[in-house]
């Protein structure tokens, strides 16, 4: 799955998504361009608690994120509550 997110241009440059918008902000739309990312990456910035627009009618929100930030592997869950392999 790819995702379609709004990054800064110095973000697209540096490589570093500092903040990101699910739509085209309305102040400043020319300092912005669209990008595509896979969704392994859109997780990644979710649990790093950047900043996130879900408005179709506004700046929108700065929602952190809820995400647990421990790394679950399915094995390693498995040993450690059934003490099964």
């Amino acid at each position: 799955m790819k995702i379609l997110i709004w990054i800064k241009k110095e973000d697209a440059i540096s490589g570093i998504i500092s903040e990101y918008h699910a739509t085209l902000p309305q102040g400043g739309y020319s300092n912005y361009i669209q990008v595509e990312i896979t969704q392994d990456y859109f997780v990644q910035l979710e649990d790093k608690g950047t900043q996130y627009s879900a408005s179709i009618d506004g700046p929108g929100v700065k929602i952190t994120s809820g995400r647990s930030t421990k790394n679950y592997t399915y094995p390693d869950f498995i040993k450690e509550h059934y003490g099964q392999e």
